[in-house]
């Protein structure tokens, strides 16, 4: 039987990002015997997903992208492409949904599958014209949720059945005080209740809106520790804004992990301010983990986090109304707990990785069926 060939087209492979941390997952975990899996990397630091790839029998090449328009970048994929002859071609991230799908379209006869990780409110008007001439060439469409589906409709008339929504997943944890050990992080002690936010330090993310939380929290409670994890172009803002804060002895600003869950194990309650969302891994990662989590209203958020059950909704850029259900849930460690089990019930039982990678793995025979018929 031959096996369907699939070339995966990624902006980079670092551990920490969400939609890389779901792809790893993905390809990985894809059933060898059925499929061929090949992946492009448009990075060439030391992305540490790489190895691990490459233990699941998984074909890495590397070809680095940079600046506006670079077209040895796209000539190189147009020649892999035609080396590797794909039946499908799959892009993640931005920058590879363009040079990705722009070579397959100008390369050899290929299905075009683009996987939208979010609601990118980023975008100019060029990037919005690439994408429409793009979408003509691309078969299918994956979204990580329907709001992210709807976003695609709407803002690109799409036919609904072009688009496919397929959860993120996670794969069952263990009880929480499993896992790797903490890192040795200044100004943590078992006096401290734990918030966690592991985030892009970007403006999606809006952390300006959680530290004037935490500023409102912080004239309350005294025993709260802020433990924000990430990096990003607003780093050095967010900083200088905790600062000036008058409370810098209660943030924690640590850089990528490749051991997320050694984090979860130690905090109270998981908190995120986005002004945009796809499906956050990092509300999931918390859910699965026992953690109530407070999220901005926005993108697929609700879809994980049920609003005075799991945690609580609320408005983006209200750092007063995040400060109040904190500060709730700070009081009321009963509810905290109740609210932090059914969440991980949750996680469980509706956003499994097996579930995810079955999905992906019927739409790939479909699409492969119908284009050989």
């Amino acid at each position: 039987m031959k096996k369907i060939r699939i070339l995966f087209i990624i902006d980079n492979l670092l551990h920490f990002g969400g939609a890389q941390t779901q792809f790893a997952l993905l390809a990985k975990n894809l059933d060898k015997n059925i499929f061929e899996i090949n992946v492009c990397n448009l990075h060439s630091g030391s992305d540490t997903l790489v190895k691990e790839l490459e233990k699941s029998s998984v074909k890495v090449f590397t070809i680095p992208q940079a600046g506006f328009f670079d077209v040895p970048c796209l000539l190189k994929l147009i020649s892999l492409i035609r080396a590797l002859r794909p039946d499908i071609v799959n892009t993640f991230l931005y920058t590879a949904e363009f040079y990705g799908r722009l070579a397959a379209a100008l390369g050899e006869k290929t299905i075009i599958i683009d996987s939208v990780r979010n609601i990118d409110l980023w975008k100019k008007r060029r990037n919005v014209l690439a994408d429409r001439i793009l979408n003509r060439h691309t078969r299918h469409f994956t979204a990580n949720c329907y709001a992210v589906k709807e976003y695609l409709l709407k803002k690109y008339n799409l036919k609904e059945e072009k688009v496919s929504v397929i959860y993120n997943g996670i794969w069952p944890q263990g009880p929480v005080n499993e896992g790797p050990p903490l890192p040795d992080i200044p100004g943590i002690g078992t006096e401290k209740k734990v918030i966690l936010t592991i985030a892009r330090f970007s403006r999606q993310k809006d952390l300006g809106t959680l530290v004037e939380a935490a500023k409102l929290i912080l004239k309350k409670r005294s025993d709260v520790v802020f433990l924000l994890i990430g990096q990003g172009e607003t780093r050095k803002e967010i900083q200088g804004q905790i600062i000036n804060s008058g409370f810098k002895d209660h943030f924690i600003l640590w850089e990528d992990t490749k051991q997320p869950r050694s984090f979860y194990k130690i905090a109270y309650l998981g908190l995120l301010t986005s002004l945009y969302e796809g499906l956050s891994n990092f509300i999931l990662e918390a859910m699965a983990c026992g953690l109530p989590v407070i999220a901005t209203r926005v993108g697929g958020n609700p879809e994980l986090v049920v609003d005075g059950q799991t945690g609580f909704l609320i408005p983006e850029q209200d750092p007063g109304r995040a400060a109040e259900k904190t500060l709730f849930l700070l009081d009321n460690p009963q509810v905290a707990r109740e609210f932090g089990r059914q969440a991980k019930k949750r996680a469980e039982e509706n956003f499994s990785a097996a579930a995810m990678v079955d999905q992906y793995q019927d739409l790939y025979r479909k699409l492969y069926s119908n284009g050989h018929l």
